[in-house]
């Protein structure tokens, strides 16, 4: 898979952060990319999420069709 089809999420995720009063000093995910997420942000990461749940509930039905012909 090439790079440039990659590129539709370019926020970082994790890194430094505070949870209940402590630091956890995470790497960040994608690190070259932007800490701040915009509303495009939260729009292409919920079409990925709703295309990975699509493609798992295929792949649910398929092994279940696959089962049912075992059966």
């Amino acid at each position: 898979m090439r790079q440039e089809s990659l590129d539709f999420l370019t926020i970082a995720l994790g890194g430094p952060r505070i949870y209940s009063g402590a630091v956890v000093d995470d790497p960040w995910m994608n690190a070259g990319g932007r800490e701040a997420a915009t509303p495009s942000d939260i729009s292409a990461a919920l079409k990925l999420f709703c295309s990975a749940c699509v493609v798992h509930a295929a792949m649910i039905a398929a092994v279940l069709g696959a089962a049912s012909l075992v059966v």
